[in-house]
């Protein structure tokens, strides 16, 4: 049996703009200091075997993982956020304003629709299945795994474990500097145990 807990980074100094992949925007003061308390809510507890701390290859992961101080063992580029194509860096204002209108209103239709350029949810959905694969596989699946990483990853991951189609996994609200925690039990086998939003 294997903890893991997946960890959002915390608030960015992005002023509005698109970011995932290839904008990697810095911690904000706000996120430093979130990233700061969120060494204390981990409650990670006597460890029962091996803590190994993973992280997606980005600047604000980098940063939270430091200021949280969380020693990182591995980068794992299955963590990376979504890649948003030619709407990153640019103002999420601007961009409702072109976007297609039923995206706006239809979480099917959001679910299917991805920037030109971009990475589609149903891929993303499959490279955190296998990173969580990978996780499994470290330490025999013993202990506990803490993942660094962001948004998108944790939804999900949380939308795999508890087999809801990417509409409805996008529903949830993953907010920054938070946990979730999953639990591995064997070869694909995951249970949701806390969620803090």
């Amino acid at each position: 049996m294997m903890r893991i807990l997946l960890l959002r980074h915390g608030a960015v100094a992005a002023d509005g703009l698109a970011y995932g992949r290839r904008v990697d925007p810095p911690l904000s003061g706000e996120g430093r200091d979130e990233a700061s308390r969120l060494g204390d809510r981990l409650h990670l507890g006597e460890p029962t075997g091996p803590i190994h701390v993973v992280r997606s290859p980005t600047r604000r992961t980098e940063e939270t993982a430091e200021v949280a101080g969380l020693p990182v063992d591995a980068i794992d580029d299955g963590w990376i956020e979504r890649d948003l194509g030619d709407w990153e860096g640019r103002p999420w204002e601007e961009l409702w304003a072109e976007a297609p209108d039923a995206i706006q209103t239809d979480p099917e239709a959001f679910a299917a629709f991805t920037p030109p350029g971009g990475e589609p949810f149903t891929q993303l959905r499959e490279r955190i299945v296998d990173a969580l694969t990978r996780l499994v596989h470290v330490h025999d699946g013993q202990g506990t795994a803490v993942v660094v990483c962001h948004g998108g990853p944790i939804t999900h991951a949380i939308g795999h474990v508890l087999e809801l189609s990417p509409a409805v996994a996008l529903r949830l609200r993953v907010g920054t500097a938070t946990v979730t925690e999953l639990r591995a039990w064997g070869e694909g086998r995951f249970t949701l145990d806390r969620f803090s939003g």
